[in-house]
This record gives structure tokens, C-alpha cells and sequence, in this order.
């Protein structure tokens, strides 16, 4: 949530919407500061790292720390749950009011940023990705083996390599497709 509330263009508008419906007022004055983290006091107390940490200033009132956890399960009311919900798995299917959809308008447009697109995806879903690429790059790599195998009326080379997982990469080796140095295996 970091990358969507530090954007200069609508990290306080982002905060502001999600403060409002947790504190169940409008928020005004804001101030965002990202990735915070706050050692515990001693090796038994942990301690806690904050994607976001919010000041919000009030007239006559100073400044107010609030920290929510979007998977605890105690209290709030629907509007609450529904947002947190949202927060917790950004999807399209989370969108379920007026506030989510401004919500996931932000963030989805922050994640298509390049420079932060990588770094916006769970764990889970970079594997995801990585694994695509992995299988794409194989494909490429493998159906151009087939192309020059053909190529030079290597047949029989071709047939083997379908079945010879160690013939196949001394074939992608020996035509410059892949290079099995000792950091790659």
C-alpha cells in the first residue's frame, strides 16, 4: 500500500478515502509517511512494520496515531470489512461500493507502473509470473531448436531430444540457445 500512498498525484486522496471510512468521518489534514518500522523494546516484544502510517492533524486537537491490521477480525461495521477486505487482495471481484472502487481505481493504476510493479505483487503471485516467463522463454527456446534442427535435416536429433532431456540441452547448448554455466544450474 506504500507505493499507493506515497504517489505525489493521489496518495493523500487514497488515505484520506480509506481514513474516512475507518474513522467513520471526514478526514481533512494529512500527512503520509511510508515504510516505517518500530523495534520492539526488548528480544520478547516484537516489534511492527508499517506499510503506511498516517498523521492526521486536527484543529485544536495535535496529532493522533492510528494503526489498523488488515487481517484481524474484531469489530467495524460492513463498509469497514468490506474495505479492508478490498485492501487486504486488491482484485476486481473485492469491489463492492463506491469507496472500494475509488480504492482499487488507485492501486490499480499504481500497479501498472512500471517501476513499481514488481515490487506491488505478493509473493505468490511474482511466482506466478516467474513461472509464465520461465515457460514462455522454454517454448521460444525449444521451438527455435526444433526450427534449426529442421533446418539442417537433423531428424533423428530432433526425435531424440523429445525423449533425452540431457541430449536436448547439449543440443540448445551446442546451437547458442542456452549456457548452463555453474551459477545458471
Amino acid at each position: 500500500m506504500d507505493g499507493v500512498a506515497n504517489d505525489e498525484e493521489t496518495g493523500k486522496d487514497f488515505c484520506r478515502e480509506i481514513l474516512s471510512v475507518l474513522l467513520q468521518r471526514k478526514i481533512v489534514n494529512l500527512e503520509v509517511v511510508a515504510q516505517k518500522i518500530i523495534p520492539g523494546i526488548s528480544p520478547e516484544h516484537r516489534g511492527i512494520r508499517l506499510d503506511v502510517e498516517v498523521r492526521q492533524y486536527e484543529e485544536n486537537n495535535g496529532g493522533e496515531y492510528l494503526y489498523f491490521y488488515t487481517g484481524g477480525s474484531k469489530g467495524g461495521n460492513q463498509e469497514i470489512k468490506l474495505l479492508l477486505n478490498d485492501m487486504e487482495s486488491s482484485k476486481i471481484e473485492n469491489v463492492k461500493n463506491t469507496v472500494t472502487r475509488k480504492i482499487h481505481g488507485y492501486v490499480t493504476r499504481i500497479k501498472s507502473l512500471p517501476e513499481v510493479e514488481v515490487s506491488y505483487m505478493k509473493f505468490d503471485e511474482l511466482m506466478r509470473y516467474e513461472r509464465r516467463d520461465g515457460y514462455l522463454e522454454a517454448k521460444e527456446q525449444l521451438n527455435r531448436l526444433n526450427e534449426l534442427l529442421i533446418r539442417d535435416g537433423r531428424i533423428e536429433d530432433l526425435q531424440k531430444s523429445t525423449q533425452d532431456e540431457a541430449y536436448q540441452d547439449m543440443l540448445l547448448v551446442e546451437y547458442g540457445l542456452v549456457n548452463f554455466d555453474e551459477d545458471d544450474e
